[in-house]
């Protein structure tokens, strides 16, 4: 994945409200991959799937950006989770100068 298509899944998960950030999860061995904050990460993949179809211009484009969201990882933080996708390395996002 390249900068270009992380920034736009990045500018995705916080059209819907969401803040990504950086996470290592178990067994990553220090791994940054793109996670999220969510109480419900079944609700929350949901979500992402409809507003990926609603800003795509193409289906092309909706269906890459699902693709890239599959296979989520969550780990148990209490009353709430964190989603993670441990294919996408955390690049940072382009507008952030301490990333």
């Amino acid at each position: 994945m390249n900068q270009e298509q992380f920034d736009s899944l990045i500018e995705l998960l916080e059209g819907i409200g969401l803040e990504p950030y950086s996470y290592s999860g178990r067994g990553m061995y220090g791994k940054r991959c793109l996670a999220v904050d969510t109480d419900s990460p079944l609700e929350t993949m949901a979500i992402i799937a409809l507003e990926a179809v609603d800003v795509a211009t193409e289906l092309e484009d909706a269906r890459d950006t699902i693709e890239a969201l599959q296979y989520p990882s969550s780990d148990s933080m209490g009353r709430s989770s964190v989603l993670y996708w441990s294919r996408i390395e955390w690049l940072g996002h382009s507008e952030d100068s301490d990333d």
